[in-house]
């Protein structure tokens, strides 16, 4: 008798060891019993930390082929509702939806009218908003230290968004700041501001502020379609491709993310109502706390995170997928996600809160994340204790410890022009190469000749923003125009590249809007 009870628990373990594989690695494995999906009713009842890998790869079943015999499920499209997610104690309930959609009178799923719409639509008028912050970083000296560098996130050039030029650059206590550039050693359109910080004593803090403006043309998504069909990674355009590797904060290719990325994806083949899904998951299920490691599989364990956390469970999920994600730090130091969905392009989502499409214009973008970034050397000098956590910020100099000041941010009231979408995109396109020249210019020395191109051409940059706050926009792009030409003439004689001096950064005050002239 105990022989038999040891060659029986010998062939279960043999069986527990087998089905995970079958159950993760053979994604197309058939079970005929729809009860053993453990379903009860309509709910599907997964526990997330207290299942073993085993004991969970056993409760997993592939849907893709599995059919009821009621004709009404004949297809046996399965999907999850995103109106009835709940989250009771350590497990995650989902309502699963036997059918969503519409049959046809063959009783197959007719998905022609959800291609109605399929790309973007024509706008006569468009809304471009104007945004305006003035931003605080800092450094607190844990002991004398000599000059040194600290790095902060700026506006960047992303899609439909461009920074327009620095105003400002002061400190408190004032002569702190001996100088500034804008450093382009990142990945894609990228930016830091650079800041050469005079030296500290032990205990000093110092303050470091500027104000910015920045571009950026609307997108509540209005004409994003219902249903876009989910393409192989091999349709998808080379430029996105890049966004569906796992990386080490986004690791999609984990067994525990696939598997809540199988199951959330249901029957369902529509890039939109998939991203919905994930969306609400991170924003509604995922509790909002911090104190862990904020990588995307940390927050699936845990089932709290931060936005961090949150934004890089997303992408990882979405990437699981198929679908190309990719995380946005966006002002001030928040963080959100984007995900491709062809043929209509990039979507925003806000994976904190839960809510899909996001409209561009609710936030300002400061750094988008590439995969290479998505690892622990993006953090200079171990600035954030915690993995995750995508950004560059930090110092040069370990014992000068760096700061972010969120109560002394301010962003003042959008300007805002509703006109054709033509000159909407000139305006973005104008600024884009305004920022190119200017971003490569300012805080470097520059023959006398060149500083007068360069000044000339700031001239009408403020001049064309002044037009743009008195809603004259036809006035802003002449004025761009203008500047521009100004910059090209600095081209004949490229400068070199290094540090401007402190002298006059700090003679204005912060509280004069004029842009301080290097």
């Amino acid at each position: 008798m105990i022989k038999k009870k040891n060659l029986m628990a010998g062939f279960f373990s043999v069986i527990m060891f087998i089905l995970p594989f079958y159950a993760i690695v053979y994604p197309n494995y058939i079970y005929e019993n729809f009860e053993d999906f453990n379903i009860e009713g309509n709910v599907a009842n997964i526990y997330m930390t207290e299942l073993t890998k085993e004991e969970l790869a056993c409760k997993y079943r592939d849907l893709d082929y599995m059919q009821k015999e009621d004709s009404e499920f004949h297809v046996g499209k399965q999907i999850i509702s995103n109106s009835i997610f709940s989250r009771q104690d350590n497990s995650i309930l989902l309502n699963l939806d036997l059918f969503e959609g519409e049959l046809s009178e063959n009783n197959q799923y007719s998905q022609e009218s959800h291609y109605i719409n399929s790309t973007k639509t024509e706008v006569s008028e468009v809304e471009i908003f104007l945004q305006n912050w003035t931003v605080c970083y800092g450094a607190y000296a844990e002991e004398s230290v000599g000059s040194f560098n600290e790095y902060c996130h700026i506006p960047i050039v992303h899609d439909d968004q461009s920074p327009l030029i620095l105003y400002n650059v002061w400190s408190e206590p004032s002569g702190k700041i001996a100088g500034f550039k804008i450093d382009h050693d990142y990945s894609g359109n990228n930016t830091l501001l650079n800041i050469n910080i005079n030296g500290m004593d032990a205990g000093e803090e110092v303050k470091i502020y500027w104000s910015i403006s920045n571009l950026v043309k609307s997108n509540s998504y209005e004409d994003l379609p219902a249903y876009l069909k989910k393409i192989s990674q091999g349709d998808l355009p080379e430029s996105v491709k890049e966004w569906l590797l796992p990386t080490d904060f986004i690791q999609s290719d984990h067994w525990r993310i696939r598997f809540i990325t199988r199951l959330l994806q249901g029957f369902s083949d529509n890039v939109i109502k998939i991203a919905k899904r994930i969306t609400f998951f991170t924003g509604k299920i995922i509790i909002y706390a911090g104190g862990f490691s904020q990588d995307a599989l940390s927050t699936l364990r845990w089932h709290f995170a931060v936005c961090t956390g949150k934004a890089n469970l997303a992408a990882a999920l979405l990437r699981a997928n198929g679908i190309p994600a990719r995380v946005l730090m966006v002002y001030p130091t928040h963080y959100i996600i984007e995900y491709y969905a062809s043929p209509y392009g990039w979507v925003r989502s806000e994976s904190t809160i839960g809510i899909m499409p996001y409209p561009n214009q609710h936030y300002t973008v400061a750094f988008c994340a590439y995969p290479k970034d998505e690892t622990e050397s993006s953090v200079v000098h171990g600035q954030h204790p915690y993995a995750g956590v995508i950004a560059y910020w930090g110092t040069s100099n370990p014992n000068a410890k760096f700061i972010i000041n969120y109560d002394r941010w301010e962003k003042a009231p959008d300007h805002s022009i509703l006109s054709s979408e033509e000159k909407v995109d000139e305006s973005i396109t104008l600024a884009k190469e305004a920022w190119d020249y200017y971003s490569q210019y300012v805080g470097i020395d520059l023959s006398s000749s060149q500083k007068e191109f360069f000044l000339n051409a700031l001239e009408y940059e403020r001049t064309a923003i002044s037009n743009f706050e008195e809603s004259n926009i036809d006035g802003y792009i002449e004025y761009m125009h203008l500047a521009i030409d100004e910059y090209e003439e600095i081209d004949d004689n490229p400068p070199v590249l290094h540090l401007c001096t402190s002298q006059s950064i700090e003679q204005k005050s912060h509280r004069n809007s004029e842009f301080i002239s290097r």
